[in-house]
């Protein structure tokens, strides 16, 4: 329930996205620190179901609970070892908002997030990801996800999809998951990658970008005509991340 391969405080700092339009993969809450970091409007997608419904779930909390509540429930893995207490969640979680047909889902992964979850380490680990969990922040995100958008789909599905065009597109790790199952990289640029970033590029506004994380010192295949390039790379005990920042021009 946060993420594992990915630096969300790096992403925020590279892109910027107050007062802009936000296009990002779901996962489970990507697109709350860019609501936090003062984007226009954010729309979030994502081809699993259970990520879909996890954010509908968080949007929910958010919008129909209170802070205190909203960190009872969030941080519980972190504390549940410390104090052996278990809280009343069926009664109180809100489905207020949730569609329909995700809403026996979001009760279950509620229940696993907060008896099944490994314990967090960190409680900055978990503010990272659910900046809502910051008071002085809280009001704001009440405010922000009004103008949340969150869909299910997968990236170029969606990319054909939408009407509008956006100043940020978060790809996330989306990329280096699919060229694993390709048997070469010229397969990949052809059949995958090219149409993607042509996609991209259709639905970024002038001077906007497009983030991409890589794993593990993946080589992307060559970029198309009219962006332009900058990296941001960190290594970790488990993992190298490079943060890909496209342009158009």
């Amino acid at each position: 329930y946060a993420p594992v391969q990915e630096d969300i405080s790096r992403i925020i700092e590279l892109s910027n996205p107050q007062g802009k339009s936000v296009l990002t993969v779901s996962a489970y809450g990507y697109a709350l620190p860019f609501i936090a970091a003062g984007a226009k409007n954010v729309t979030s997608f994502d081809i699993s179901p259970d990520q879909t419904a996890w954010n509908h779930f968080v949007r929910s909390m958010i919008m129909n609970t209170s802070f205190e509540y909203n960190q009872e429930f969030f941080y519980y893995p972190f504390f549940k070892q410390k104090e052996k207490k278990r809280i009343d969640i069926p009664c109180k979680i809100s489905l207020a908002d949730i569609p329909g047909e995700y809403k026996s889902t979001t009760i279950q992964l509620a229940q696993e997030y907060l008896f099944d979850s490994k314990e967090i380490e960190q409680v900055d680990d978990i503010r990272e990801i659910y900046p809502h969990l910051i008071e002085e922040i809280f009001e704001n995100m009440q405010e922000g996800i009004k103008n949340w958008r969150i869909i299910e789909g997968e990236f170029i599905d969606v990319l054909k999809q939408q009407q509008e065009k956006f100043d940020i597109i978060n790809g996330s790790t989306i990329r280096s998951w699919v060229h694993r199952k390709y048997s070469n990289i010229r397969s990949f640029g052809k059949e995958y990658n090219l149409p993607l970033l042509q996609l991209v590029h259709q639905r970024l506004n002038p001077r906007g970008i497009f983030l991409d994380t890589e794993i593990d010192n993946f080589i992307f295949p060559e970029y198309p005509a009219g962006i332009i390039k900058k990296f941001s790379r960190n290594s970790y005990p488990s993992h190298t991340l490079a943060i890909h920042l496209l342009t158009k021009n």
